[in-house]
């Protein structure tokens, strides 16, 4: 699978690098990762506005808590406080500034981590994404692994479709 790649850290920046190179050459994102190359992992999503944040450092802080925030109000309500999500990092991409059409910024992150097993009974791992997807602003989107469909503000956001190729 290609997301085992991500594992060995030489890739890892080397595909960091490219992406970098790319976006300051060509003045556009680089790609995510597609959600079924990495459907072996929870995957955060995020496009952090500037307004939130002048600098990378910020828009990381203030998805870190947001995250944080979410996760324990999703336990407290599903799992009696007890489980939380967690993981090793195996991909992380931005936050990258992408200046917009209306000239405002965006900071672009994606992260992929292993998904340790559930310790929560009667509740599945989509179930938790939701509920933590509730207490999330509109900027970040879940999904966690095992799944195709993300989950945003409690909603659920279908796959996209894929490309066809033109001829």
């Amino acid at each position: 699978m290609a997301a085992r790649n991500l594992l060995d850290p030489e890739k890892l920046i080397a595909l960091l690098s490219a992406g970098l190179v790319q976006f300051a050459i060509a003045g556009t994102p680089p790609e995510l990762t597609p959600a079924d190359v990495l459907q072996d992992y929870d995957q955060v999503i995020a496009q952090i506005p500037g307004d939130h944040a002048r600098i990378a450092s910020v828009a990381l802080a203030e998805l870190n808590i947001a995250l944080h925030q979410a996760k324990k109000q999703a336990a407290l309500t599903l799992c009696q406080g007890h489980w939380m999500p967690s993981g090793e990092v195996v991909q992380q991409l931005g936050p990258l500034p992408v200046t917009q059409s209306d000239g405002g910024t965006i900071w672009i992150y994606q992260a992929a981590r292993h998904a340790h097993p559930l310790a929560c009974e009667h509740t599945s791992r989509a179930q938790f994404f939701q509920e933590m997807s509730r207490h999330l602003p509109a900027w970040i989107s879940l999904r966690p692994a095992g799944e195709l469909v993300t989950f945003s503000q409690g909603h659920v956001k279908p796959p996209p479709h894929p490309r066809l190729a033109i001829r």
